[in-house]
């Protein structure tokens, strides 16, 4: 199957935009994202849903990069990244 970086193997359409502009329902996906996906490979990631929610207030700092890839209200994934070692690495 083919798809455009615009939509998903089924046809729903794909957006990728700010974590902070995607709204409460999809930060709390985003926390849980956390703690289901590292759930069995490192459980001590995060343990709690609390310790992701808080990571992921992190990661909407001005100065650091979050993207969500929704499709319709649902987050896909998401990323956080942040500048370390100079203004060149990330």
């Amino acid at each position: 199957a083919t798809f455009s970086p615009t939509s998903d193997r089924d046809g729903r359409d794909l957006r990728i935009i700010d974590l902070a502009a995607a709204g409460a329902a999809a930060r709390e996906q985003a926390a849980r994202a956390l703690v289901e996906g590292f759930a069995r490979q490192w459980p001590e990631a995060w343990p709690t849903i609390e310790e992701a929610r808080e990571t992921v207030r992190h990661c909407l700092d001005p100065d650091h990069v979050c993207r969500a890839a929704m499709i319709g209200e649902t987050l896909a994934g998401w990323i956080g990244a942040q500048q370390s070692h100079g203004p060149k690495a990330w």
